[in-house]
């Protein structure tokens, strides 16, 4: 009888000796890292309870078989990984899921942390849970403390291939983890979280955008260290890694001058997806914010960029309003838009202009309205307080629109007008005047009749307090001057002492306006009125 025909490319005893020392005996599945070698009752004797599995199998029929191999290949050391009995199990009954790129890149990975964690204690297990108790935020008191002050040692003995940092605050721990090297890693998510996983997976490969998810819905294979996220008060955020040093420069020209506005860089980086790249960057030590998206086409051309200026007012906080730093700039900046200046941007990469663009201001200008109003409505603010030798402080209050136009009308009264030449006066069309004593009365009766100029005072008071930034205060009387008005009768009264009566009032040409405070020119509300 013929002897039967051995027909499995096993390996020799040399390649399954080389695969499990290679991975110092563990197995190689980063979700298991199991030991696969231990002590036996028998002092001379070793028990093993892995194997030298085939990453393409070993005889036709077999999972993930490759009909190009030949014998020497299948045999071969790149054909093999050394996994403990279960997981070696586990691949071949679940070919689809566990691939021959897969394998491969545990055997890679498995060889990458043997050699990182040659020599290098491992972590115990009570620094394990240690880690794992400040993650959760289990109130174990100076445990916790412990665990985060020794955070990185702990991270580099579970997966050396990770650095960590930590931030904390009194109600959130926050840790990012950063890979020091290719890792690479399987997602299982749970079919109720698939179709959101899917599309924000689509956006961070698409558009570098960040994906951010219940850390419960997904079960992450690839690294013990990110076994430890499963818990349904925590979040999952993978950042997209194509990131780049970048700054936004933009100048603004006069077309009828030619003076140059350049603006403060906008200094950031581009984060880029395979789609398109997103700019974002801050100028002004953080107060003025800008980004926008740039789509890739076969022809880069031009794009009407969909452009968000943020301004973050929190950087003034705490400032007063006649020292906010950066003001005036910004302010020159938005005025050259309102009046059609030429802007030029330049987006630099690492110094290298990427792209470019011109247009008018009026884009921009619309695009950020709000910080525009709220720029102008700050402009009258301080030069009230400037007039009435005061300052507050900036706060983030909620300025109504009737705030803005009951301010714009005072500074348009005590500041604006005083500057002007008489015939830009904005009188109102009729004034309410009290001759106090019989000469007044007689004089402004014989102006009226005779058609004569004459200076004139009027008492001006104001009912409600002004909201500035936050601080009201209520402005007292004031007395406006007009040194030379020639009036007209309103009211058919006759003018006597101490009779209220409406006088039209027209300024001559060399008419000066002047206005004057009370002694106590405002008094602070404390809190909004009711």
């Amino acid at each position: 009888m013929a002897a039967k025909t051995k027909n499995r490319d096993d390996f020799r005893q040399q390649i399954k000796d080389a695969l499990c020392e290679r991975v110092a005996t563990l197995c190689s599945n980063p979700d298991c890292r199991a030991p696969t070698a231990g002590p036996t009752m028998d002092k001379t004797k070793v028990s093993y309870v892995g194997q030298a599995a085939h990453i393409t199998a070993a005889a036709p029929g077999g999972p993930r078989f490759n009909i190009d191999l030949s014998t020497d290949e299948r045999k071969d050391f790149d054909n093999g990984i050394w996994l403990c009995n279960i997981c070696a199990k586990k691949i071949d009954l679940d070919e689809t899921h566990y691939t021959v790129s897969l394998l491969r890149s545990w055997k890679s990975q498995a060889e990458a942390t043997a050699r990182s964690e040659h020599g290098v204690p491992k972590a115990t297990s009570m620094e394990r849970n240690l880690f794992k108790v400040g993650l959760l935020k289990t109130p174990i008191h100076q445990f916790v403390s412990s665990a985060l002050s020794n955070m990185s040692e702990i991270v580099a003995a579970i997966d050396p291939r990770f650095s960590v940092e930590v931030h904390t605050t009194s109600s959130l721990t926050q840790l990012t983890f950063t890979a020091n090297e290719p890792v690479v890693f399987r997602t299982n998510v749970l079919p109720s979280y698939q179709s959101e996983f899917n599309a924000k997976m689509r956006a961070l490969v698409e558009h570098g955008e960040s994906l951010v998810i219940n850390s419960s819905a997904v079960r992450m294979e690839g690294s013990a260290l990110l076994e430890m996220f499963r818990d349904d008060e925590s979040t999952l955020s993978i950042k997209a890694t194509r990131r780049k040093p970048a700054a936004h420069k933009i100048s603004l020209r006069d077309p009828n001058s030619y003076a140059v506005l350049a603006l403060d860089d906008f200094v950031g980086e581009i984060v880029t997806g395979t789609k398109s790249f997103k700019f974002e960057g801050r100028a002004f030590n953080g107060l003025y914010r800008l980004r926008y998206r740039f789509n890739f086409s076969e022809e880069m051309g031009i794009q009407d960029l969909p452009v968000e200026f943020l301004f973050n007012y929190e950087t003034w906080e705490g400032r007063t309003v006649t020292q906010l730093p950066y003001f005036d700039k910004l302010l020159r900046y938005f005025e050259a838009l309102q009046n059609n200046w030429i802007g030029s941007w330049i987006l630099e990469i690492e110094g290298k202009e990427v792209i470019t663009g011109s247009g008018t201001g009026a884009a921009a200008l619309d695009s950020d309205s709000d910080t525009h109003t709220m720029l102008r409505y700050l402009k009258n603010v301080r030069e009230i307080l400037s007039l009435l030798g005061t300052d507050v402080p900036f706060t983030r209050a909620q300025i109504s629109g009737k705030d803005i136009s009951a301010v714009i009308s005072l500074w348009s009264m005590l500041c604006e007008q005083p500057r002007r030449n008489s015939n830009e006066f904005q009188l109102p069309s009729s004034n309410q005047l009290t001759p106090a004593n019989k000469s007044q009365a007689t004089a402004l009766s014989d102006a009226v009749k005779r058609g004569d100029a004459m200076a004139v005072e009027i008492d001006r008071h104001f009912d409600e307090p002004f909201n500035f930034c936050g601080t009201y205060l209520k402005i007292n009387p004031v007395k406006l001057h007009y040194s030379k008005v020639r009036f007209g009768l309103i009211d058919s009264k006759k003018i006597t002492p101490k009779k209220t009566v409406g006088i039209a009032m027209t300024p001559e040409e060399d008419c000066v306006f002047l206005v004057s405070l009370s002694e106590t020119p405002f008094v602070i509300v404390a809190q909004s009125p009711t």
